[in-house]
């Protein structure tokens, strides 16, 4: 239990130290989420958001190499940017940012 504590405190700080919010806006982690796409697998919903956070953080956990594929992508003035994240690498940005994954070509994301 003291070992998520110290996660979700890093989780929060990271958030902070993005800029992103006011520095007197109260954070905590509403949920988090895993999501595994497997050969085929994507997130391409065009309009996908995360309606009800304020902030999302999406870290890589498995290795890059275990699959092809599957970027993380978001959108700058509308061109989509691909992120193509190491384990342990995260994106942090607005929850009603659009974002999405590229589908997933070989083995397991």
């Amino acid at each position: 239990a003291d070992r998520c504590k110290h996660l979700l405190a890093k989780v929060v700080r990271a958030m902070r130290e993005g800029g992103r919010v006011d520095p007197a806006t109260e954070l905590q982690v509403r949920c988090v989420e895993l999501h595994s796409y497997s050969e085929g697998g994507a997130l391409d919903a065009p309009l996908h958001r995360d309606s009800g956070s304020l902030l999302t953080l999406s870290v890589q956990l498995c290795e890059a190499g275990r699959f092809e594929g599957g970027d993380f992508v978001t959108f700058r003035e509308g061109e989509p940017e691909r992120h193509r994240l190491e384990q342990g690498d995260g994106v942090l940005l607005s929850s009603m940012e659009l974002h999405n994954v590229t589908r997933v070509t070989r083995g397991t994301r």
